[in-house]
Order: structure tokens, then sequence, then C-alpha cells
């Protein structure tokens, strides 16, 4: 694969370290609602919170020689100042509560115990900082949005070889205009080109062929399928 060179500003990168490990947190600061969602990254339309990742592990790695550098959790975090409708007989805590339930961040992160428990040391039940909870009997509860180590590798190895992808194509001269559409919105909805462009949705079936129709898992078993062919490739080759 080529390299690549971006250049970008984290919102802000958190680390933890003990004897053997670094880990690491990504922090985007966002004005609107933003969600993790990995169907978009799969099709390139979301990957800018893993280039961070990327990036931060990189500059870590180089800073902590010989020690192992793990993501602990990729978030974007709400800029807000939220209100909630009046109840009677909330006490101060409780209020606080609910206000930090609304203030909790979306992303994705680590499922190993240690790591949640220093993203929230208190963590039990739903979690007030991170999109996770536990039953009571200590297991991760559905609803959490977490991914084992192994699977950040896999996704950090898929953003990259899609990176990569994206600017072939696009110093080959790919200028089609066929933006890709998922849940009704795509890049069109906030391009400052739109006048010039000449593309219009309105026209029947032309974003036809640009609409995804895969589920969240099924990404991620595609993710891991096609990163331990290309990792089998590279041993074969």
């Amino acid at each position: 694969e080529g390299m690549i060179r971006l250049q970008g500003r984290i919102d802000r990168i958190d680390t933890a370290e003990d004897d053997d490990t670094v880990y690491v947190k990504i922090v985007d600061y966002k004005s609107g609602t933003a969600k993790f969602d990995p169907v978009s990254l799969y099709y390139g339309l979301q990957l800018q919170l893993v280039v961070y990742m990327n990036a931060a592990l990189e500059m870590e790695g180089r800073m902590h020689q010989g020690k192992k550098v793990v993501p602990a959790g990729i978030f974007y975090y709400h800029l807000d100042d939220p209100l909630l409708d009046k109840e009677t007989g909330l006490s101060p805590a409780e209020t606080e509560e609910k206000l930090l339930k609304k203030l909790r961040p979306e992303g994705l992160l680590n499922s190993d115990g240690q790591i949640l428990q220093m993203m929230d040391e208190n963590l039990a039940g739903d979690s007030l900082v991170i999109p996770a909870g536990l039953k009571k009997d200590g297991t991760l509860k559905a609803a959490s949005s977490t991914v084992t180590t192994a699977q950040f590798e896999q996704l950090s190895g898929y953003v990259s070889g899609k990176m990569t992808e994206m600017a072939g194509r696009i110093l080959e001269g790919e200028v089609a205009a066929e933006p890709f559409v998922l849940q009704n919105r795509s890049a069109c909805d906030y391009c400052m080109y739109a006048e010039v462009c000449g593309f219009d949705r309105k026209l029947p079936g032309i974003c036809r062929t640009r609409t995804a129709g895969l589920t969240a898992d099924q990404v991620w078993e595609k993710i891991a399928q096609e990163q331990e062919e290309k990792d089998g490739s590279k041993m074969d080759g």
C-alpha cells in the first residue's frame, strides 16, 4: 500500500499507561448530533474517528518505544446545554444523573474489563460517561457499544486500506457525480457546490446503485473477513 500524508487536528486524546501498555482514547467534539455507524464507515462515509485513532496510536507508539499501544475508545461528544422535562420530586443528584445521560458520548469502546474500569471507575448498571452498562452478573449489557481489541485492529487496517483505495481513485481521475445515499442522506446535503454540480437526486433511479444494503453485524463480519484475507495474502507473498 502507498503512503497518504494527511493534515488535521484531533480535538482530544486521553491516555492511560501501565508497565507495558499505553491505552488511547479519542474524542471528537461536535456541535450537532453524531453517532458512530459501522455501515457508514464500511462504505467510506465515516472514516474520521478511526483515521484519528490510527494517527494517535502511531504517535503514542513513537513516544512510548517498547510498549504496546491499545485503543480504548473513539467517541463523538455533542457540545450541548440539554434541557430536561420538568419532573416533581427529583433530587439534585437525580437531576444531574439525567443530564449526564443526555450528554453521554456516542462511539465505540474496548470491551476489555480493565479498560472499561479505567474509563468509568464507578461502572455499574448504565454508565453516565461511556456508552456501556453492566448487568447484575457483571457482564456487559447487549446495548453496550463495545468491540474487542482484535476488532479495533481489524477496523484500523480496514480504514487504512480504504483511505489508500479512495486516494488512488481520486488520483486516477475518478470524478463521477455518484454520491452514496444512506438512509436518505448523502454528501449532497451540505455541499457548497450543489448549484454548479448538476446532480439531481430527484431524478428516478439516479442513486440506485449507490445505496447501502448491509446491517451492522454483516459489516463487522465483512471487515474481519477482508482483513483476514489481506493478512493471508501478505503471508503468501
